[in-house]
């Protein structure tokens, strides 16, 4: 787990950055025909929030007490 404030909320910033990219993505593939590229994108966006890093992140910023993982 990192320990520094900095590097732990410029590693939160960088995936947040890429669950927007990505949830911005999802909204442009509509219909039917996208159905499948959209789930495979909401899936790599879950998966980044869920991950390690990410949550570490969180525990640093938020403090291990706080239970919160992340703030929409």
């Amino acid at each position: 787990m990192c320990l520094d404030q900095a590097a732990a909320g410029q590693s939160k910033a960088d995936v947040d950055a890429r669950t927007v990219a990505l949830d911005i993505e999802i909204a442009a593939l509509t219909g039917k025909e996208n159905k499948g590229e959209r789930i495979a994108k909401s899936k790599e966006a879950s998966d980044l929030i869920l991950g390690k890093q990410y949550t570490d992140a969180c525990t640093v910023l938020n403090g291990p007490e706080s239970g919160l993982v992340r703030h929409l």
